[in-house]
């Protein structure tokens, strides 16, 4: 890591398979070798959870599978969850049959296609994620119980994952499924697509799965930040920012941490931006920790708030009357 960071001057990038106490620090890592099959893609869940335990927060498995060929669905459905794999890429076997995305055919380019827009569009705060493991040492991926420690339910679950505290992923892991059986700890959430409000008293639900989505839910008092995808990171960081404001009681917080992602010691030179966002009861509000990142792109253009019962009769930016706001009634969202 030092060599390179010399010789690039930039960030280096280390992929390993094998590890050790503190590597997470230095580098991240893939499963290995496995096979194409829905068992080892379930397995792959565990990993990327254990892993982050481990400290090594920058982690994912081959997507489709190593050994043996994949099959359409299996992997259709095996990129949709590779999406969320903190370090998502689909590695093959020399001698097995082509499985990107084109040699698979359109159900395959659909599933990544939507999946992989997804993951750009939610990339700031998978960024704001790995700042915080990287300071703080918290995990990236974490199980539902890490959330909800009191909630015995919780604790043998290995087909559900989170992204931070906010973002829930409820991949498909059998064949020939258009739902999920998932359960959901006590707590409102919201259907990333839709917006359907979800109070769970702590319960089990069947969860809509179509072939080429993967379900995902925004749990409710979290205020996710999201920039508007492109068709390569360079170009989606040169998009405005928008934010997902999922409500609890009138209420939610977030942050942001962004920088040039590419300089050495951003964080102690204080050359990145770091937001904090707020909404309690009406107010909206946010606060600038630190603005040392300057990049005109840096701009908000949407505030999508869920869970809001009824329209404001008014509205005001910074004290200024504003009404470019659209509050639609049956999803309950401005």
């Amino acid at each position: 890591m030092d060599a390179l960071s010399e010789v690039k001057n930039t960030r280096p990038f280390i992929i390993s398979r094998s590890s050790y106490p503190g590597f997470g620090h230095y580098a991240g890592h893939w499963t290995g070798d496995i096979n194409s099959s829905w068992d080892d893609m379930k397995q792959s869940i565990t990993d990327i959870i254990n892993f982050n335990l481990f400290g090594i927060p920058l982690v994912g498995a081959d997507i489709c599978g190593f050994h043996h060929d994949t099959t359409v669905e299996l992997c259709s459905r095996w990129i949709q969850l590779g999406a969320f794999y903190p370090f998502s890429r689909n590695h093959n076997g020399q001698y097995m049959k082509d499985q990107d995305p084109a040699a698979l055919g359109l159900h395959v380019i659909l599933s990544a296609k939507q999946s992989l827009i997804t993951r750009y569009y939610l990339l700031p705060y998978l960024y704001s994620l790995f700042w915080k493991a990287h300071i703080n040492g918290e995990t990236v991926v974490r199980p539902l119980f890490f959330e909800y420690p009191s909630d015995d339910n919780t604790y043998a679950i290995d087909t559900q994952f989170l992204w931070g505290a906010a973002l829930l992923i409820l991949p498909v892991l059998k064949e020939k499924n258009n739902q999920v059986y998932v359960y959901l700890p006590k707590d409102m959430w919201y259907d990333f697509y839709n917006k359907t409000a979800i109070l769970s008293k702590g319960s089990y639900f069947f969860i809509t799965a179509p072939a080429h989505t993967i379900p995902l839910l925004v749990r409710g008092g979290y205020i996710l930040p999201t920039q508007i995808p492109a068709v390569t990171t360079t170009l989606s960081r040169q998009n405005h920012f928008e934010l997902i404001v999922a409500t609890k009681n009138n209420q939610a917080t977030g942050f942001l941490f962004f920088d040039d992602g590419e300089s050495l010691d951003a964080w102690k030179n204080k050359l990145y931006n770091k937001v904090q966002f707020k909404l309690e009861n009406t107010t909206f509000s946010s606060v600038v920790e630190m603005n040392g990142y300057i990049n005109d792109k840096f701009v908000l253009q949407n505030i999508t708030v869920l869970g809001i019962k009824q329209g404001p009769t008014s509205s005001q930016v910074n004290g200024i009357p504003f009404n470019s706001y659209y509050f639609n009634k049956t999803e309950q969202v401005i």
